[in-house]
């Protein structure tokens, strides 16, 4: 026994770097079998609609973390994951985005900014609208403050698009759709731009309809200034028509020429 304590006691330091080039072999093994592994699981969920996705491998088992829009899109995601070759099991974390009652969306104008809030129903269709908005306004800043939701009415795409194009005719206000119905509030940038807002709505998807138009008309304004330093006289603001504009152009052609005869 005492012989078998010695020859033990040669043996057991060398089990020590065994042991450590076994544990660096098996991770050596196992980090490129889980990097492959998630990007090959990342691939499966290519065509997946999905929002916040994380996947982590473990081995050869997969966790899978992600929000769905839909029940059928979440099985979908985690059935295509299931499929990935060398894969042995998935760790369902999916979940579904909270349904928005009633599903709320709005865009508002300041004088500096337009902010887009509320909620979108999909990350493709928040991009489209904050692009949208960002084309019809040209330099104005847009600001995006939509949350994705599920809940959305059929068509809610093209009636927050249409909607879009009304807001670029605002000075200031705000339109906003709860469900299907649509409701404005504020004051048109230019004189007949409260008629031409009207007549855009009419467009809207079927299903969708106006619950409040409160759109004003801005100030009806005429202005003369005059200038005593450079003797000069500004005319700015509205007139009715442009046989109003040519009469007060002449006028006040006239009484130029009047004092230059006098001289």
């Amino acid at each position: 026994m005492h012989g078998l304590f010695r020859w033990s006691r040669k043996w057991w330091p060398g089990t020590i770097p065994l042991a450590i080039l076994w544990v660096v072999a098996a991770w050596s093994n196992t980090t490129p079998l889980e990097s492959d592994l998630a990007a090959r699981s990342s691939a499966a969920l290519q065509n997946s609609v999905l929002d916040k996705t994380q996947i982590a491998v473990e081995g050869r088992d997969v966790t899978l973390a992600a929000d769905a829009f839909s029940e059928q899109g979440r099985r979908s995601a985690v059935a295509s994951v299931e499929v990935v070759p060398g894969v042995r099991l998935v760790n369902d974390e999916t979940r579904l985005v909270p349904e928005a009652k009633p599903f709320v969306w709005s865009a508002e104008r300041d004088v500096v900014r337009v902010t887009l809030g509320g909620n979108a129903p999909l990350p493709a269709s928040k991009s489209k609208l904050f692009e949208a908005t960002r084309a019809a306004l040209g330099n104005v800043e847009v600001v995006d403050r939509m949350d994705l939701s599920r809940g959305a009415p059929p068509r809610f795409d093209d009636a927050a698009l249409l909607l879009i194009d009304q807001i670029a005719k605002l000075k200031v206000g705000k339109i906003s759709i709860a469900d299907t119905k649509v409701s404005l509030s504020g004051m048109a940038r230019e004189l007949g731009g409260r008629e031409a807002i009207a007549a855009g709505l009419k467009k809207l998807p079927e299903g969708f309809s106006v619950a409040a138009n409160d759109i004003e008309a801005p100030p009806y304004i005429f202005e003369a200034y005059k200038d005593p330093v450079a003797v000069t006289l500004t005319l700015t603001g509205y007139v009715p028509d442009n046989t109003v504009h040519t009469a007060l152009v002449a006028t006040r052609l006239a009484k130029i020429l009047q004092r230059k005869s006098r001289r």
